[in-house]
């Protein structure tokens, strides 16, 4: 396992550091004759990781093992190398993350156990029954919230905080209502001192992707539910964030609206192709859109099961007609519907 990436990173002049009780466990997965360096750092509470030291001025930098014992993960610099696929790819992980909140004096434990990893360019949808905590899945992601125990990763450092390369839309768009729809849109590049020049061209081709033409001029005030979540996705993409992350932004949306916007995103997302953590409810909305669709348990939350949707792209909503999304939807539905039925059993013996 991951013995082509070991091989390269050690051509490559990497030494791989380990601590003495992992060496035993680690070494088949290490290049042949790659020479062993010890590290005065020792294993951090909780998590089992050995050490990289890269050539040059760069500080040493971590190595995931596995429960198994198992090399699972290096970073190297801004890339984290997936040793199980020999990808450089996966760049947003969650491991081995809890969260717990504090209610009335009781312990209410929110999330548990979660390990869950996005490839980049990925669309990553999530599903669950409602208070499973897929929206505190997502905050963490997003550096609004911290786990009480475990990891968020993204390019292979510690999320710390909000930044501008992870950006949320959310279920309401919370636009300027004294700015217009161009103002709103430009929000981002003004406050950040940009000159015109730099942004104006990108902002007039996204009014254009995102069916805006001739509304520049409209407040919010005047706008439809769904021009409104137009703009707000339009603000969003303008600052070119690495990481899209989508808390039900059609939520609140009549039926066709919603299908409308769900092809919007579709055509936005093949133009653009940032990776897309998103939140939904909605079974049919998650498999036309996303590359993978991870279904939660009830509270705990936790990953249930993780389903890859092999259907081509580009994709319509003529899709959703055909056997194979419906078969998809089947089970889907069926692994919600345990979950829901196991939630409101275990609500029904409390009560």
């Amino acid at each position: 396992m991951g013995a082509s990436m070991a091989s390269n990173l050690q051509a490559a002049g990497h030494e791989l550091c380990v601590n003495d009780l992992r060496r035993e466990a680690a070494a088949p997965h290490l290049a042949a004759g790659a020479a062993w360096k010890d590290t005065p750092r020792g294993v951090a509470e909780g998590v089992d990781v050995v050490f990289t030291s890269l050539p040059g001025p760069r500080e040493v930098e971590a190595v995931a093992v596995g429960a198994d014992g198992l090399i699972h993960g290096m970073r190297a610099g801004a890339a984290y190398f997936d040793l199980s696929t020999n990808s450089p790819a996966l760049v947003r992980r969650l491991h081995s993350v809890f969260k717990e909140f504090n209610k009335r004096g009781h312990k209410v434990e929110a999330l548990q156990a979660i390990d869950f990893a996005v490839e980049h360019n990925e669309f990553a949808a999530i599903l669950g029954p409602s208070g499973c905590g897929k929206s505190t899945l997502l905050n963490m992601v997003a550096g609004f919230d911290t786990p009480t125990r475990g990891h968020v990763l993204v390019d292979g450092a510690p999320v710390n905080g909000p930044a501008p390369s992870r950006a949320v839309v959310f279920q309401e768009p919370a636009l300027f209502p004294w700015y217009t729809v161009l103002d709103n849109i430009t929000f981002g590049p003004k406050n950040r001192g940009l000159a015109p020049a730099t942004y104006r061209p990108k902002v007039d081709a996204l009014v254009e992707q995102v069916g805006l033409r001739g509304f520049e001029t409209h407040y919010p005030a005047e706008l439809s539910g769904g021009m409104k979540q137009r703009v707000g996705i339009a603000r969003v993409l303008v600052m070119e964030p690495a990481v899209l992350l989508m808390d039900e932004p059609f939520g609140s949306l009549d039926a066709q609206t919603r299908s409308l916007m769900q092809e919007l995103l579709l055509s936005v997302w093949e133009r653009h192709h940032q990776t897309v953590l998103f939140i939904t409810h909605d079974i049919e909305e998650a498999l036309l859109l996303a590359d993978s669709v991870s279904v939660m348990t009830a509270r705990p939350g936790r990953i249930k099961k993780r389903l890859t949707v092999e259907l081509p792209r580009p994709r319509t909503i003529e899709l959703t007609t055909s056997p194979v999304f419906n078969e998809l939807k089947r089970e889907v539905l069926a692994l919600i519907r345990e979950e829901s039925l196991r939630a409101a059993s275990e609500k029904g013996d409390e009560g």
